[in-house]
């Protein structure tokens, strides 16, 4: 059972410019220890979003929620490879995920965190509430996650996303560690968006 909360897609083409770098709406090249030194490219900057759609835990796996990140992506344009910041039994963000050095960045481009080592050991800059579509999520603010904030497994995963027991979430208004955990997990017979990011 999907909630689905569409976005209007006028003004999508704002968006269409993502990844490029430097100026513009879209995401750009930042390097992630920025000012430090000159000469060579920056590394590139990586989207992530809060999906638009909310969905109950019942999806499966850590896998079928790639997908679910996947289908946003591509239903806006956003190109290249995104997964859910999301725990199973059997993986986690912390052995799915590349480890970029550059920025992650919202879609048009405010700095979350400075690449993995800066989304897995600090408070965010910015919060994960903008949607793929570039606006700010006005309804629902969890997410699921089953997630630590150093990107490994809670165990808490609502019996491997079958929609039973609990689950760890996240609050997405946050900047500390609750944007992935919080403090108790919640019950599973809920709805909750996914974090997305680009690999």
């Amino acid at each position: 059972a999907i909630l689905r909360r569409m976005r209007r897609v006028a003004g999508l083409s704002l968006m269409l410019v993502a990844c490029g770098g430097g100026e513009g709406d879209g995401p750009p090249n930042v390097d992630a220890g920025a000012g430090a030194g000159g000469g060579g490219g920056a590394p590139p900057s990586k989207v992530a979003f809060v999906s638009s759609t909310e969905y109950t835990p019942d999806f499966g796996t850590a896998e079928a929620a790639d997908a679910l990140c996947t289908e946003r992506a591509s239903f806006v344009g956003l190109p290249g490879s995104f997964r859910a910041w999301l725990s199973d039994a059997s993986s986690s963000p912390s052995s799915r995920f590349s480890r970029p050095l550059g920025n992650y960045v919202r879609v048009k481009g405010a700095v979350i965190a400075k690449g993995w080592v800066g989304l897995t050991t600090e408070v965010l800059k910015v919060p994960l509430d903008y949607e793929e579509f570039g606006d700010e999520t006005l309804l629902g603010f969890t997410a699921w996650t089953g997630t630590d904030a150093d990107g490994t497994a809670t165990s808490q995963d609502c019996s491997t996303w079958s929609g039973k027991g609990q689950g760890t979430f996240g609050d997405i208004r946050a900047y500390d560690q609750s944007w992935t955990q919080m403090p108790s997990p919640a019950g599973c017979g809920g709805f909750g968006h996914l974090y997305c990011f680009e690999q």
